[in-house]
C-alpha cells in the first residue's frame, strides 16, 4: 500500500507529526499485525512530505483497503498455489437460511424478514454526541487513577474530533444552505471548533497527573458546553423546521459514516473545510487510527 500525504491545505503539518519509525514498522512483524487488526494488507507504506508534492490537492491511497473495517472478498492464497478470489454470497439477515427469510419459522413457510429502519434524524445523533462527550469529561474530573483519566481523555477527544469533522463535512453545508444567517452561524461554529482543537491538542500531550490536565480538562469542558447549547437552542430546531425529516434522517447517515472514517486527533492546522475533510480526511485518519494501534491510545 501507498499513501501519499501531500503537503496541500496544511496537510504537511500532519505528516511531520508522525514519526519516521510508523513508516518503518509497518514492514516489521508487529507492525503487520497492527495493520492487519485495522483490515489493512500492506506490500509497502510510504509517507512522503516534499515540497515537490505541495501542488497536489488530493490523497492518494493504493491498496485494498476500507478504513471503516475490514475489506471483504480479498483475493488469498498460499504460496505457489493458483490465484483465486473469494467472493461474496449473499447471506440471509438471521440465521444461514435465503436472504431475506427466517430458516425457522413457526408456521413452517418462508416468511419475508423486514428490515428495521431507524427514524434517528441527525439532530438526535449530534445531541447525544454532546451528552456523551460531556459525560466523559464528567468521569475524568471524578476520577483519581491517571491511567483511567488519560484513557478517558484520549476517547472524549477522538469522539469530538469525530463529531466535528462529521458536522463540517455534512451538517454545515446543511446549515449554510437552510438556516437563516446560516452562513454567520456556521463561521462561529467553526470558529469554536478551532478552539476546541487547539484545547485538545494541548490535552493531548500533558500528563494525566501533570495540573495542566485538570486545567484543560476544565477547559475543554467549559468550550464544548457552551457549543452544544447554541447548536441545541438554535441552529438544531431550524434545521428541524426548514429540513423534512426524511432528509434529516438521510443527512443522520452520512455523518455515521463520515465519523468511522474521520481523524482520530486533533489537527488545529489544517482547514475545517468541507473540501479538504473529503478528500484528505480519511487519508489523515487512517494514519491516525495507525498511530492509536502502534501506541495503544484509546480512541
Amino acid at each position: 500500500m501507498r499513501i501519499w500525504l501531500p503537503t496541500a491545505f496544511g496537510a504537511s503539518v500532519l505528516v511531520a507529526e508522525i514519526p519516521l519509525v510508523y513508516a518503518a514498522a509497518a514492514r516489521s512483524a508487529d507492525g503487520d499485525r497492527a495493520l492487519a487488526a485495522l483490515g489493512i494488507r500492506v506490500a509497502v507504506l510510504v509517507v512522503v512530505n516534499t515540497p515537490a508534492l505541495a501542488p497536489a490537492p488530493l490523497v492518494a491511497v493504493e491498496a485494498g483497503i476500507a478504513a471503516s473495517g475490514h475489506r471483504r472478498g480479498l483475493c488469498r492464497r498460499r504460496r505457489g498455489a493458483p490465484r483465486r478470489c473469494r467472493r461474496h454470497r449473499a447471506a440471509g439477515p438471521v440465521g444461514h437460511g435465503r436472504a431475506g427469510y427466517h430458516p425457522g419459522s413457526r408456521t413452517g413457510r418462508k416468511e419475508p424478514v423486514v428490515a428495521q429502519q431507524t427514524t434517528t434524524d441527525v439532530v438526535d445523533e449530534l445531541t447525544t454526541d454532546h451528552r456523551e462527550a460531556l459525560g466523559l469529561l464528567d468521569r475524568i474530573a471524578a476520577s483519581t487513577g491517571a491511567v483511567e483519566r488519560r484513557d478517558l481523555a484520549d476517547t472524549v477527544i477522538a469522539e469530538v474530533v469525530r463529531h466535528a469533522v462529521a458536522e463540517e463535512m455534512y451538517v454545515y453545508p446543511a446549515v449554510r444552505e437552510h438556516v437563516p444567517d446560516g452562513e454567520k452561524e456556521v463561521e462561529h461554529d467553526i470558529e469554536e471548533h478551532k478552539e476546541l482543537e487547539e484545547t485538545m491538542k494541548r490535552l493531548e500531550s500533558v500528563d494525566a497527573t501533570d495540573p495542566r490536565f485538570d486545567e484543560l480538562v476544565r477547559t475543554m469542558t467549559e468550550q464544548l458546553r457552551h457549543h452544544a447549547h447554541d447548536e441545541e437552542a438554535n441552529q438544531f430546531p431550524q434545521l428541524r423546521e426548514h429540513i423534512p425529516h426524511d432528509d434529516l434522517v438521510k443527512l443522520r447517515e452520512k455523518v455515521e459514516t463520515a465519523k468511522k472514517v474521520a481523524p482520530t486527533r486533533p489537527h488545529p492546522n489544517a482547514p475545517n473545510a468541507e473540501l479538504f475533510h473529503k478528500l484528505v480526511g480519511p487519508g489523515v485518519g487512517l494514519v491516525d487510527r495507525l498511530r492509536d494501534r502502534l501506541t495503544h491510545r484509546s480512541s
